[in-house]
């Protein structure tokens, strides 16, 4: 398990003593070609970004997608993040520093960093154990899949589903049966994988929606 030491910054930063290892996905230009995958040493992780060790230079505003395993607890972790800068780091190839867009929840953090499972935040979250049906449109079809509501705040929502959503993936979510209640929509934004579930956090795509969970789920 990686060992880490928390320096105070106005985003709490967690500096990486041990070895940890993440892969790297690289959108490229023609979306019809597959991503490339690269291994990548984590540096440091904040709420708002992260430094990578990476064996090459990565190009300046190319959307990434990271993925960080703790094997010894069975558990993944996949960001959403975009290229700021790179420089050369002599043998050990290059710097290259991230910004995650949205920032990563700080109960998220701490759990990448440290190991230990998720803690509740002291803020507008509000936990809930409500069944949801999840709607995924892909080109012209359909499909809906039953999830679990853990908690909503002012920003988004946490899902527990049975399977893996994409980063940047619009989802809607129908509370309740009355066909005349709206789908919420939401994009994912993070996902941390154990076992065989699915926790995913996503943002609204409108922030009216919040207000409208708050009065279905009281």
């Amino acid at each position: 398990m990686a060992t880490v030491g928390i320096q105070s910054r106005e985003a709490e930063r967690f500096e990486i003593v041990d070895e940890r290892r993440v892969a790297l996905e690289i959108e490229p230009d023609d979306m019809r070609s597959e991503p490339q995958v690269i291994s990548a040493r984590l540096l440091n992780l904040s709420t708002t970004g992260a430094k990578l060790g990476a064996p090459i230079c990565l190009p300046r505003d190319r959307a990434i997608r990271l993925k960080l395993s703790i094997d010894e607890m069975g558990v993944s972790f996949y960001l959403s993040t975009r290229v700021c800068w790179s420089a050369p780091a002599g043998e050990h190839g290059f710097t290259v520093g991230c910004q995650l867009s949205p920032n990563v929840p700080a109960s998220v953090l701490k759990h990448l960093a440290q190991g230990a499972r998720p803690e509740r935040r002291e803020d507008d979250r509000r936990p809930t154990t409500y069944e949801t049906t999840v709607v995924r449109k892909a080109f012209l079809r359909t499909k809906e899949e039953a999830g679990l509501l853990r908690n909503f705040a002012s920003g988004g929502v946490c899902l527990d589903l049975a399977s893996p959503a994409k980063l940047g993936e619009t989802l809607n979510l129908r509370c309740g049966e009355a066909a005349q209640i709206p789908l919420v929509e939401v994009v994912v934004r993070w996902q941390l994988q154990e076992g065989d579930r699915y926790t995913v956090g996503c943002e609204y795509a409108d922030p009216s929606s919040f207000a409208m969970l708050a009065s279905l789920l009281k």
